[in-house]
Parts: structure tokens; C-alpha cells; sequence
């Protein structure tokens, strides 16, 4: 298993939660496949396999409804995406 450093501010985490903060940190450094939902679901749970899929879900959610900046836009769409399949 590769080693992955995650570090962020101790405000991010207070703001976020530990668990976005680590998510939102994978993202920045580009771990994540964002091709589509379930791919993003697994590629976080590969990097951070302490987090079960419950929590990966709702710190997904979170930064979505915290974080307005163009990084997001696309998880955005994924979720979107996501919740269409469904119906």
C-alpha cells in the first residue's frame, strides 16, 4: 500500500471536519478519480480506507454545501449525475 503524507491546517479541520479536511486534501493533490460518482466514492476509499462509505458520502455532501470554488464544480456535477442515474 503506497504511503500518501495528508496534512492541512488545524482551522480546516476544525471548519470542516477531519473527514473533509482529508478528503478535500486528497483532492488537491489529485488522488482522486472523479470520472463519475462511484468511482470518486472508491478512489477516496482507497486513499483513506479508515473512512467507511457512510462518512465519505456525507463529507462529500459537506464540501459541496461549504465550498464554492471551481475545484468543486465538478463534484458538483457528479453528484448531480449520481442522483439522475437513480431516477
Amino acid at each position: 500500500m503506497k504511503k500518501i503524507k495528508i496534512s492541512f491546517s488545524r482551522e480546516v479541520a476544525e471548519t470542516l471536519g477531519l473527514e473533509s479536511a482529508v478528503i478535500l486534501e486528497l483532492f488537491n493533490q489529485n488522488l482522486l478519480d472523479n470520472s463519475s460518482y462511484d468511482d470518486l466514492v472508491l478512489s477516496i476509499n482507497e486513499n483513506a480506507h479508515y473512512l467507511d462509505d457512510g462518512k465519505i458520502e456525507s463529507s462529500i455532501e459537506k464540501l459541496l454545501r461549504m465550498i464554492g470554488c471551481r475545484l468543486m464544480k465538478r463534484l458538483k456535477l457528479l453528484v448531480w449525475q449520481k442522483y439522475q442515474a437513480n431516477f
